[in-house]
């Protein structure tokens, strides 16, 4: 047992990556809707200006990212 997980240095690195990874991707997963919801709902309001409009996408964007 102690063998499998010997692995080297560069190794642990690329798992912890692929984990990482993996967990961003179910996350965007569940926020996805929610947050494209936002981007409408911000496109439809009439309320606000153009510029808050592109700020308010712009955050939500970078947040998706």
């Amino acid at each position: 047992m102690l063998k499998l997980l010997k692995f080297s240095k560069k190794m642990w690195w690329a798992i912890a990556v692929i984990l990482l990874l993996l967990v961003g991707q179910a996350y965007m997963q569940i926020q996805l809707p929610y947050e494209t919801g936002k981007i409408l709902t911000i496109l439809q309001d009439q309320t606000i200006g153009n510029a808050q409009r592109i700020s308010d996408i712009w955050r939500t964007g970078l947040i998706m990212l």
